[in-house]
């Protein structure tokens, strides 16, 4: 009986996590006047792309930046590599390609 009444307390608890989690506003925020996007060739380009997980810290100097200064192009039609240790931002890099974050600084360039 004991083992039963913690499992279901705990399941109480793991229910109240999910709906603070579905309260979260995740969504990315657009412009007011957003560019269409115009892809043709496909070109990559990272231009001094910042980026912290840390998005609740107010002091720039105070957040812990997985991403500092990160520049590199990937033409049209090339594949790029990517490697690195585990936790050193290489997912990231993707995420932060298809817009599932935002970036702090610089910008992120497909085609120009």
């Amino acid at each position: 009986l004991g083992t039963m009444w913690r499992f279901i307390r705990q399941s109480m608890v793991d229910v109240e996590l999910i709906f603070e989690l579905l309260e979260v506003d995740e969504i990315i925020k657009d412009p007011p006047h957003p560019i269409p996007p115009s892809i043709t060739n496909g070109e990559i380009e990272f231009r001094n792309v910042y980026f912290s997980y840390d998005k609740n810290v107010e002091n720039y100097a105070d957040k812990k930046m997985l991403i500092e200064n990160l520049s590199f192009k990937v033409p049209a039609g090339k594949s790029v590599g990517i490697v690195g240790q585990s936790g050193s931002g290489k997912s990231t890099i993707m995420r932060l390609l298809y817009r599932f974050y935002d970036i702090d600084a610089g910008s992120i360039l497909i085609d120009g």
